[in-house]
């Protein structure tokens, strides 16, 4: 957002901006950044569980949710 404002751009009125991963830096940012949420705890659990039980072969698959988490550099 930073080299948008440096190009004479402007976040949400000009350009939206989505991030992925939705970090605590995501909150904080001005203005602050919609991203996308993945539970990564649930998702390192499930997988710590598959390693334990030995279901990785010949590949392991988890199929969780992901929430858009609308903030205002979106519009």
């Amino acid at each position: 957002m930073q080299a948008l404002a440096d190009a004479g751009r402007r976040v949400p009125q000009d350009v939206a901006v989505v991030g992925f991963d939705d970090s605590l830096i995501a909150e904080c940012t001005t203005p602050p950044l919609s991203s996308v949420h993945q539970p990564v705890e649930r998702m390192a659990a499930a997988a710590t569980r598959a390693m334990m039980k030995r279901q990785l072969a010949p590949y392991w698959r988890g199929v969780f949710p992901a929430e858009l988490k609308v903030r205002r550099s979106s519009g």
